[in-house]
This record gives structure tokens, sequence and C-alpha cells, in this order.
């Protein structure tokens, strides 16, 4: 622990969260390479510590500090309520944004630099690798259960703190610029590997075309599911906290899925310059897919559950462009400790989607078979429908609607104040006025009604001074007994815009 020179501004952090007790010392925390972190330690009066994780963020990488923030404090205080609800520890399960005084997530020095503190995880550690096949099934139950919880969270409400981030067809656009540019004259040596990704073009776009059409749901996706990101509890190794959220945006789950396999499911370093030591190791495969599916397994569309393999082929294709992609263009992106680096660690994925395609039967049977195993019961036909509208139900609705409400109406507590859980708890949803937009027939062939409504904030009432709306819709499925009655059955409930 160190107490002197503090490579960070002691002083003004203590005034601006409000830190109480004595100072006693500081360790760097460094493991994600892109902001950087301390721990600081105080003593309170009672003799007992607290600790704060306090982190400079990277603005030259998330160069809009409050969009990253605000995307960062309503995910973290959606997964707090949630945590408490369930009887959890939210001070353990999931990341608290500590406010400064002026009620901000982050101050700027008067030399720019943006500071911010999340609440120190204690009694758990992260892991730099898998050495035991338990560790890798534990992160997936982790990374299972974050897309759970935010399987209904608004994923419109959240910015693209990096645009584009996993457009595959986007990065094959990108690749192909760099291969036409090649500024650094190296394309003639590697057009092996060139020509290995362009004759995959048909595959970057499959997942986004699907999304696109209505065949994948935007949920919200971390986007940097590797292992370090999941806090592990020092007693049960069980995975209890996802961290490093900076990349959370809307997105497909697949990604998050497709990348930890990428990640985790091969036999050798991700710059070994030995191929023949490189291999998809399906084993590790298996063990990730029944922790991910134990957890998520239910909230995932069928869709999303057909096409697991595939994006951990298609994550892995996207990461082996990238490196040769960054190689052609001099190396300006990645960091690298020598001049093939790049290049290195592109043939190192490639062997990777050569064994997945060569497995990619095996890997599509075994997730099934997985599927059936962990998600026995069949679900409902009402969650299938629930899946397909991504609808939530009326406490998670109530719940959105409150946020909504904090964000714009200037009678409501502003998000991030104590007053927050309260307010949630005890929202009524207006009494609205209900339109029937559609109609259509559910997968048993009962009726099913969609409805529309709207929340109007006159400009009177906005924060912002002029009229905002919210629209939301209900989906209502009627059912017939054997007498002839008939009952509604409201299946949940979309916000389509705000």
């Amino acid at each position: 622990m160190q107490t002197q020179n503090a490579p960070f501004p002691l002083q003004q952090i203590i005034d601006e969260f409000g830190f109480e007790g004595e100072y006693i010392g500081y360790r760097v925390s460094n493991d994600g390479h892109i902001n950087n972190t301390f721990v600081l330690d105080f003593k309170n009066a009672d003799g007992s510590s607290t600790s704060y994780l306090v982190q400079l963020i990277n603005t030259n990488v998330f160069k809009n500090p409050d969009e990253l923030m605000e995307n960062i404090v309503g995910v973290t205080g959606y997964l707090r309520n949630i945590v408490i609800e369930r009887g959890g520890d939210p001070e353990r399960e999931c990341l608290r944004v500590f406010f400064t005084k002026d009620d901000k997530p982050y101050f700027r020095t008067e030399n720019g630099e943006c500071w911010r503190c999340y609440n120190f995880i204690t009694g758990a550690h992260a892991c730099q690798s898998i050495d035991d096949p338990k560790t890798f099934f534990n992160a997936a139950k982790a990374f299972g259960t974050f897309q759970c919880l935010l399987a209904d969270y608004p994923s419109s409400t959240l910015h693209e703190t990096i645009p584009n981030f996993h457009n595959t067809r986007s990065r094959f656009a990108d690749f192909k610029k760099a291969v036409s540019d090649d500024l650094k004259g190296r394309a003639a040596g590697v057009q092996e590997e060139i020509d290995f990704v362009l004759s995959r073009e048909g595959d970057t776009g499959i997942l986004v075309d699907m999304l696109s059409n209505g065949e994948l749901p935007l949920r919200v996706t971390h986007n940097d599911t590797k292992l370090n990101n999941v806090m592990f509890d020092n007693k049960t190794d069980e995975g209890i906290c996802v961290i490093d959220l900076d990349t959370v945006m809307p997105g497909l789950s697949l990604y998050d899925f497709g990348d930890s396999i990428r990640f985790g499911a091969s036999t050798a370093a991700e710059d070994e310059k030995d191929l023949s030591k490189v291999n998809f190791d399906i084993e590790l495969y298996k063990v990730y897919t029944e922790g991910y599916l134990s957890a998520a397994g239910k909230s995932l569309t069928d869709a999303e559950i057909e096409y697991l393999p595939f994006s951990s082929k298609l994550m892995t294709l996207e990461c082996g462009m990238r490196f040769l992609g960054d190689y052609l263009n001099g190396d300006t992106y990645f960091r690298i400790d020598y001049p093939e680096h790049n290049l290195v660690r592109a043939r190192t994925q490639f062997k990777l989607v050569e064994d997945m395609e060569k497995q990619m039967n095996e890997m599509k049977k075994v997730t099934q078979e997985i599927y059936e195993k962990v998600c026995k019961q069949k679900r409902h036909t009402a969650w299938r429908v629930r899946a397909m509208l991504s609808l939530m139900d009326e406490r998670q609705l109530r719940h959105s609607l409150a946020l909504w409400t904090m964000k714009n109406s200037r009678f409501a507590p502003q998000p991030g104040s104590c007053e927050e859980a309260a307010f949630i708890k005890t929202y009524a949803v207006p009494q609205t006025r209900f339109e029937r937009v559609n109609s259509a027939v559910s997968s048993n062939g009962r009726p099913l009604s969609i409805f529309r409504t709207v929340i109007r904030l006159a400009d009177w009432q906005s924060r912002s001074g002029q009229e905002c709306a919210l629209v939301y819709l209900k989906a209502v499925e009627t059912d017939t007994d054997s007498l002839g009655n008939t009952a509604e059955i409201t299946l949940g409930y979309s916000i389509v815009s705000r």
C-alpha cells in the first residue's frame, strides 16, 4: 500500500465524493489496460475500514463521458434494484456509482481529467486465465445472469460509446479499406490471410441482417466479456459481479457469448506463434455453454439459441480481421511487442475459425442438448411472445416509467439521488387510454391484440422546458374455456419510443 506521491488529485477526490474517515493509502489496479484505476483505503472512527475504487476515465477512447456515465448509472441502478428485490447483497453483486457533491457521476479537474468512483467489492478476486474449467463455468453463469437480469432493460435508451463496435459488416468494410490502402506495403506478404477473410464475407452480414429484419432482439450487451471482467467470491469461487461496464451498449446477446468463447475456448495464448498448439477446445465450449444457458437460457429466443455456435466463429473472425487490418495499417490501434505481433494474433484467430468450422455440426448438436438439459421446462406460449416482442411485466414497466419520469419531470427526484429507490418503489403508472393498434393470432391459436398508449409531460412539467412523451404497447391474449367464457391475459408491455 502506498501513501505518498499519489498519481491522482487526492484531496479533490475526497472533497468531491465526500469520503469520510482517515485516508490510509492506495493500491494500483489496472487489469483493464484502458482506464487508470486505484483502490483508496480509509479508516473509520469505529476502527473499521472502507475502500473505494477510483478511476480516471480514458477520454481518448471514450470521448463523451456524459453519455458513458449515463449508460453506466442507468444499468447499475437497474441491477441494484433487482439484487435488492431478490434479497442479495447490492454492495457485492453489482457496481454502484458514487455521485459528487454536485450530484454528478464524475468530476472534471482543471486540466480536463475525468474521475469517477465505484464501490470496492470485498472478499472477491479477478482471474486472468482459465486454470480450471470450473472458473470458466462460473464466469459463464455470471455473464448469463447479467444478460438475464437486463433482458427487459430498454436498450434503446443506451448510447453507443463506441459506434459500430461489433457491426461485422462495418468491420469487414474497414478491413477491405486497409487492404486497398496497404499503407505499409505489407499486403503482398499476407495474401493467404487476406483471402481467408475475403472468402468469408457472407458470414459478416448474417447477424446484423437478422437484427435489422427483427429476427434477433436488440439487447443490453457488455461487449467485453473477458474472464477478468468477472469478480469471483474468495470462498466459493462463484462469479458474483460483472464489472468494467464502459462498453455496455445496445447490441446482440450473441456478441457477448461469441467473444467469451473466442477468448476462453482456445488451447493457446492469443499470440502463440506455433499454430500447432492453437486449437478450439469443444469441451471448454460445452462448459461455458452450460454455465451461460443455466442462467440466461430462459430469457433467450429460439433464434439466439440456434446461433450461439455461429456467433463463436463470427466473433473470432471479426477479431482476426481487426488484428490483420491493424497490421496492414501499421499497428496503430493494438499495442504490439514486435513488428509481426498483430499478424501472429490474426493467424491464431483464423486457426480457431477453421477449427470451429470443422466442428460446427457438433457445436450445434451439443448446444441444443445443453439447452434441453438446463432448461427442462418448455417455455409457455406467453413467454415466447414476450421474447419475440421484448415485453416486460408490470413491475418492470413501472420501473422503466419511473426512470423516464425522473429523467424528464422536474417534479421527480433526479436519477442517482437518495430518493430514487423510494420513488421507484412507490411509482404509480399514470392512468391513460389504450388504443388497439394491431391484432394477430398467437402460436397457440388464441387472439392476440396490441394496444398503444402515450404518457406526456407538458413543457412546464419537463426539466428541459419542452413537451416530451413516452409511448408504450400492451400485448393482450384472449383465452376461451370449454364453456365459452373468455378472459383477457396481459402478456406484457414494451416501450417503443421516448
